[in-house]
């Protein structure tokens, strides 16, 4: 076998000068082994082309040695050989069986990710529009149902989930949105108190000392870089120094950090690293190790740049006597001459430096923290909660607009009411209702 010292795969058939008067389109053997094939069994060589031959070596058992031929100079062939190169000169490289061991590797196509994913029934992954089919991926495939991932994605970010019909654009409205940023305006509701029946105030909560936003951790190594037995994107923080009571959001899902690695690698740097021979690149070096998906969990991220041109490492066997300065008689690297799109690379902050982590390197808190600080439930804790009844007439229910306003209810309170809950019946144009809220 002759190889090229480069990584130019673009180049023709390289052969070996002594075959220059010609050569057989055959298989060679010095010596023949003796060869037992299990009754039944078949053995395929796939030919390619009338000047090639595709094959991998597995060694397993035995011993033995394989000699391989590799040049640094070439003859460009001429006439009936212009389709071939032919090595000048030609060192030859004898292995053993246990240097050949750690060469072996093999794939169908390094240049496409052909990942084929079984599922424990069919399903239809894309649509013909080439829209992810989300819906039927997890129902066949998932232990978690998309209404579980909708309220997930709630609680990553503190939202409510409304509904409304558009009258205007005549279209009903499905909106995820955190409550504050839903409120706007305020109503005077005096006119629509039901006088006949009393309202109660009652007394508030304790006030929250100490906040604690927690992600869930997947054993990946990235989820606790540190080793503090901190999942990363979590924190604690004191927001009332006058406060009594703690609360803590354990989120059920995390935050993609760095990437999906798994438990830290045990073994030291190679040989030939540390004396120069490669570099940490070269050899596909890695502080973690990939874990094995076992369940379905949720992480959080953000894609930046939709269409992403990456390059995938590609492995390529060296011997000692194309680096003389190895360490080792063979050694896999790994060349990026192969280019592939990606969907996008995952992020923890967007293009307006929003981050998904509740803290920043300094520890200082985020804006994503501020998403819960600034939470009525919390933020209001220890204020009184209020219940009275309204008749309302059903044209002002119209849409979302009036009960997410901040009411007056002179007439009962003189606080401003925060909305937290309605019930009630419609009886002809009108509506009674129940309210709860917290007076701010």
């Amino acid at each position: 076998m002759i190889f090229l010292v480069d990584v130019d795969f673009t180049r023709k058939v390289l052969l070996d000068s002594s075959l220059r008067s010609g050569y057989k389109d055959a298989l060679e053997w010095s010596s023949v082994p003796e060869l037992h094939i299990p009754s039944g069994e078949e053995i395929k060589i796939n030919g390619e082309s009338r000047y090639g031959v595709q094959y991998s070596l597995e060694p397993v058992t035995g011993s033995g040695t394989l000699n391989i031929q590799h040049t640094s100079s070439h003859t460009d062939g001429t006439g009936a050989d212009s389709d071939f190169r032919f090595a000048d000169t030609s060192v030859t490289s004898n292995l053993e069986e246990f240097a050949l061991r750690k060469l072996v590797t093999s794939t169908p196509s390094y240049a496409n990710l052909d990942i084929l994913i079984r599922a424990n029934k069919p399903f239809n992954l894309y649509y013909a529009t080439d829209k992810y089919n989300v819906k039927e991926s997890l129902a066949n495939t998932a232990t978690i149902t998309p209404f579980e991932i909708l309220q997930i994605i709630c609680k990553r970010f503190n939202c409510g989930i409304f509904y409304e019909f558009d009258t205007s654009a005549n279209i009903n409205v499905f909106r995820i949105d955190p409550l504050k940023y839903m409120r706007s305006g305020t109503q005077n509701v005096n006119p629509f108190i039901d006088d006949l029946k009393s309202a109660k105030v009652l007394i508030g909560g304790d006030k929250i000392k100490n906040l604690t936003l927690s992600n869930q951790g997947f054993g990946h190594f990235f989820d606790d870089e540190d080793k503090d037995d901190i999942i990363v994107g979590s924190t604690t923080q004191s927001i009332n120094a006058n406060g009594v009571s703690d609360i803590n959001v354990d989120f059920k899902s995390g935050v993609f950090f760095k990437g999906l690695g798994g438990s830290a690698l045990d073994n030291d740097l190679p040989q030939n690293v540390l004396n120069g021979s490669f570099s940490k690149r070269e050899v596909g070096f890695t502080p973690n190790v990939l874990l094995l998906i076992k369940d379905i969990g949720v992480k959080f991220a953000f894609v930046d740049k939709p269409i992403y041109t990456s390059y995938l490492a590609r492995p390529l066997a060296i011997v000692k006597k194309i680096r003389p300065s190895m360490f080792t008689e063979t050694q896999r690297m790994y060349i990026y001459n192969l280019r592939h799109v990606f969907n996008g690379r995952l992020r923890t902050a967007n293009t307006q430096n929003f981050s998904l982590l509740a803290e920043d390197d300094s520890g200082a808190t985020t804006d994503y923290f501020s998403l819960y600080t600034g939470d009525e439930k919390i933020e209001f804790s220890d204020h009184a909660t209020i219940e009275f009844d309204m008749v309302i007439p059903t044209s002002n229910l119209a849409d979302f607009d009036f009960l997410l306003q901040d009411l007056t209810a002179t007439m009962i309170t003189p606080d401003t009411i925060a909305v937290k809950s309605v019930d009630g019946e419609v009886y002809e144009d009108n509506a009674y209702l129940t309210i709860k809220g917290i007076l701010k």
